[in-house]
């Protein structure tokens, strides 16, 4: 028998708790289905914003504002409001980490082969929006150019094997998104950067500017 989603949306919100609802709406957002979903979505955000705001963790909070951030990228606004509103952008600016040992050695490498000029950690909205939320990795700012950098995190693994899959849902919603604000995005994953610190200086310049040459209008220093 089909499985009417509709229904299980109003019976999520009737018996739903709150972190049942964040996930729900969050994987919405992750997986791109906002648009196609969108009374469903629209009901699950209507819910979620009369809930009190008191039983709401930074993890809710961060899910929701992620969910409008995925929503905006579809096309589809999702509203929130005074004190709810507050604490979803305090949630957000609340620092996630420092900068990886893999991206310090990518931007070594990045400026030692005259591909500098970057700046790291950058937002790629206006004001607040986002907060520490979705930031890039590195990015060319003046040319909307984006480099991610993906370590074994953002991988999905293999439950029997244990071995590394495709990237996750969050890496590839984070993509879909900065590409809809008009970024021009290049990922770079970690088994990659082994393979390439394995390479004599003349082939790591080589691969920088196949990467990077066009796109930035520049080569080597």
């Amino acid at each position: 028998m089909a499985i009417d989603r509709k229904e299980v949306v109003k019976r999520l919100v009737r018996e739903g708790t709150l972190q049942n609802i964040a996930n729900t709406i969050w994987s919405f957002g992750v997986l791109g289905l906002v648009r196609e979903n969108e009374e469903s979505v629209r009901l699950l955000w209507d819910d979620s914003m009369r809930r009190q705001l008191g039983n709401f963790g930074d993890k809710d909070l961060q899910q929701l504002e992620l969910t409008r951030l995925f929503a905006k990228s579809e096309g589809v606004e999702l509203v929130a409001e005074g004190a709810m509103r507050e604490e979803m952008l305090r949630a957000a600016r609340r620092r996630i980490g420092s900068p990886s040992g893999f991206e310090n050695h990518i931007a070594k490498e990045l400026e030692k082969f005259g591909f500098g000029g970057f700046e790291r950690e950058v937002s790629p909205f206006g004001g607040d929006e986002g907060g520490e939320l979705l930031k890039i990795d590195i990015a060319w700012v003046d040319k909307k150019v984006a480099l991610e950098l993906d370590g074994p995190s953002h991988f999905l693994k293999s439950a029997k094997t244990g071995k590394e899959g495709r990237r996750n849902g969050p890496t590839e919603a984070k993509k879909r998104l900065l590409k809809s604000l008009g970024w021009k995005v290049r990922r770079l994953d970690w088994k990659v950067r082994v393979k390439l610190d394995k390479k004599n200086e003349k082939e790591r310049r080589a691969f920088w500017e196949k990467s990077f040459g066009k796109l930035l209008g520049k080569g080597s220093s």
